[in-house]
């Protein structure tokens, strides 16, 4: 049943999605199974999030922590932890979104695996953006992008090339940001060949590996 929900939700038929992860979190339930009522719990977040139910996503992704707190199993919390981040994201709580994204990147470093340190730090990246804090938002892509390519994951670089060059880019665009700092060159014109250099990095490395979604977004700029 739970691999029947996320086939529905990867297809975005939505409300068979979520009829299926009930169905599921009900078995889980029934048989004490609180690992799996956590996942599922966690996949019905993610429908909720799709069809922007935002309260009830948001429930059930505290829910699933819950029990992973619970349980101690760091591995679920930082995961939990992490989709509550991405939540207060789209809800554009930014200062929120980073309270969770540096819980989960503490319990990820715990863990020690490098590729989700890669993309929380790249959500860390994301979120410093639309608060205007630029070198924050290149240091956490940055890092990202070096723990990607350490680990050989091209879709990942491809994302942070992107990611970096569309920072670069608002710089550019923000008369009050070309001041040089910390990775910021001096004046419009620098930051502005900085977006360039890394976006066309990224459109190639999206070539690469075929992502059509990638080189039409950072082909935008």
């Amino acid at each position: 049943n739970s691999c029947m929900g996320l086939n529905y939700q990867y297809r975005s038929d939505y409300p068979k999605a979520m009829e299926y992860d009930f169905r599921s979190l009900k078995l889980y339930e029934e048989t004490a199974d609180k690992k799996g009522e956590a996942k599922t719990m966690r996949n019905i977040a993610s429908v909720y999030q799709y069809e922007k139910d935002y309260p009830k996503a948001l429930e059930y992704n505290l829910k699933s922590l819950k029990i992973y707190e619970d349980a101690g199993d760091k591995s679920g919390i930082a995961s939990s932890m992490s989709n509550i981040g991405i939540f207060y994201f789209f809800q554009q709580d930014y200062l929120k979104a980073l309270e969770y994204d540096f819980k989960a990147l503490k319990y990820y470093e715990a863990l020690g695996v490098k590729s989700n340190i890669a993309i929380n730090m790249g959500n860390i990246g994301d979120t410093y953006l639309p608060l205007k804090n630029y070198s924050q938002a290149l240091e956490y892509d940055f890092k990202s992008l070096a723990l990607f390519e350490e680990i050989g994951d091209k879709y990942g670089t491809a994302i942070d090339l992107g990611n970096i060059g569309e920072v670069y880019c608002s710089v550019a665009k923000d008369s009050a940001a070309t001041a040089a700092g910390k990775f910021i060159r001096r004046g419009k014109a620098a930051n502005l060949e900085q977006a360039i250099a890394y976006l066309n990095k990224s459109i190639a490395a999206s070539k690469e590996i075929a992502q059509l979604d990638n080189i039409i977004e950072f082909s935008q700029y």
